[in-house]
């Protein structure tokens, strides 16, 4: 299902989100971009129990500037996309991920550190990969079950032109079927 930019609309979205979603699992995501102008996201909705479960060409029907992988349990705060859209205009940002709401708090993230990353994945659940940058290096890799949100990160942060943290909190992680 792609919403709510049209499928054939030759428009290009901000982001993109794949979003994972277990037969008859959670809207919450959707549901929370509901009030967001629609011309800047569109959703992939791929049947799978987590991100980590995602096939490696899930992304390849995206449209948008960026693409994230998240879990349909998760909400985006409400000015969310307004603030990556006032906030993403240097060309050469490649991967963004921002803080989070973690069991109703506010999880902070570090700014960016390959030599952090390599040992502890902070990103956490809202990333955002330039699609160029994908469609180079590839999508989730099926051979690291379990761990395809961390190689991707690993694999994209070495191509990457910049990384950036966005402060503020703009999801909230919700529960899957594998958390």
């Amino acid at each position: 299902m792609i919403a709510p930019a049209e499928a054939g609309s030759t428009a290009h979205p901000l982001l993109t989100f794949v979003v994972a979603t277990a037969p008859g699992g959670s809207r919450a995501l959707v549901d929370s971009l509901a009030s967001s102008d629609p011309d800047l996201y569109e959703c992939i909705v791929i049947e799978a129990a987590s991100v980590d479960e995602l096939p490696s060409n899930a992304a390849a029907d995206a449209r948008g500037e960026f693409v994230s992988f998240v879990n349909s349990g998760d909400r985006v705060r409400p000015d969310a996309l307004l603030l990556l859209r006032d906030g993403l205009h240097d060309t050469d940002i490649d991967v963004f991920y921002s803080d989070e709401f973690v069991d109703g708090q506010v999880l902070r993230k570090p700014e960016f550190s390959p030599e952090r990353l390599r040992n502890q994945f902070y990103w956490g659940h809202f990333v955002g990969y330039r699609k160029t940058l994908l469609d180079r290096i590839g999508g989730p890799n099926d051979d690291f079950a379990g761990a395809r949100s961390y190689e991707l990160a690993l694999r994209a942060s070495r191509e990457a032109r910049t990384v950036v943290h966005v402060p503020g909190a703009l999801l909230a992680a919700g529960a899957t079927a594998a958390s």
